[in-house]
């Protein structure tokens, strides 16, 4: 009991010392603060760099419900799939090539005076370093284990020196993404289109010269009419199917092969008229792309200077309070020799 009462005793006098001494030394460590943040304080001004402000704007998949008149184009061209994740996807993939922002930032008044005389080489380096300020990050998933999925969501973040020039740069820079997101669609449902009515042309050719083969072999053996069920066939070549080649589709006779040619060449592929009048309705209805609202970017000051401060202010008490230290030592010792 007694020991411990002993050490309380110390460890309260040796906390008292330590407090006796710093405020004995508070003049020292007043002035070596002051000393420590004007330092500080002369070359953060003469390295200040121009004030920056950083915007920041969410953008997530538009509804699904936008989507569904893509439903019927989807089903006839399997190959393209149009749905709100896929269309963000695609939103972020156009932001990220940095095209539509080098063309707004060319543009940009400030950016014109400071490259109109530099090089081509040196110009395009400048405007993809202004570029940089420009990013892009994930901030929600796609969880797909979930019945309900939480929509992924993405942030995009601008550094600039003007609050509302920066905002203006973000706004033509959707708006151009958005506009050539929107011709990309399109060119590539109608590139899409135009290879599966390819696809079917190209067949037909190959049927109608198939068919004429046949109709001259008929000819030549005089079956006009269909003569299949007077002759008896091996089991593989009962049913007469074109694509399969069947070796004596002639049987049929020629003119029954005649007006299947006629037929192909008439055809008016109407699926195919369908599918492009419903691709042109799609490009006028005006479809809502990505969610997000311009009005919504939040806007925040990257300067540091009262951050600076501070921090100036505690390491300026922290390095005057170990000099009090150091110097209580020296002189304790220097005592100690002199007795």
């Amino acid at each position: 009991m007694n020991k411990n009462s002993s050490k309380n005793n110390e460890d309260e006098i040796e906390l008292l010392d330590l407090l006796k001494t710093i405020w004995d030394g508070k003049l020292k460590i007043f002035l070596i603060t002051l000393i420590t943040v004007g330092i500080i304080s002369v070359y953060s001004s003469s390295n200040k760099a121009p004030e920056s402000f950083k915007s920041s704007l969410v953008f997530k998949p538009e509804k699904k419900s936008e989507f569904t008149k893509f439903e019927t184009i989807n089903k006839f061209l399997p190959r393209q799939k149009f749905d709100e994740i896929t269309i963000l996807r695609k939103f972020v993939i156009e932001l990220m090539d940095y095209e539509e922002l080098i063309y707004v930032l060319e543009n940009n008044k400030y950016i014109k005076t400071e490259i109109a005389q530099k090089s081509e080489l040196q110009r395009q380096q400048k405007l993809f370093n202004y570029a940089k300020k420009f990013k892009i990050s994930k901030i929600k998933e796609e969880d797909e284990k979930k019945l309900e999925f939480e929509p992924v969501e993405y942030v995009l973040d601008f550094t600039w020196h003007n609050v509302e020039e920066g905002k203006d740069i973000i706004q033509q820079t959707l708006k151009l993404a958005l506009n050539n997101l929107e011709q990309s669609i399109f060119k590539e449902l109608n590139d899409y289109l135009k290879i599966k009515k390819d696809e079917s042309v190209n067949k037909d050719f190959k049927t109608i010269e198939y068919l004429t083969e046949q109709s001259i072999i008929a000819k030549e053996l005089n079956i006009a009419e269909n003569q299949v069920d007077n002759f008896s066939l091996p089991t593989s070549n009962v049913f007469f199917n074109i694509n399969s080649g069947s070796p004596a589709y002639y049987l049929r006779g020629y003119k029954a092969i005649d007006m299947e040619i006629t037929l192909i060449k008439d055809r008016t592929y109407n699926d195919f008229i369908n599918a492009e009048e419903e691709i042109n309705i799609l490009k006028n209805s005006g479809t809502k792309w990505v969610d997000y609202n311009i009005f919504l970017i939040s806007v925040r000051s990257l300067q540091v200077s009262k951050s600076t401060f501070r921090i100036s202010i505690l390491l300026g008490f922290l390095l005057g309070v170990f000099y009090v230290f150091i110097l209580n030592i020296f002189q304790s010792r220097n005592v100690k020799s002199k007795r």
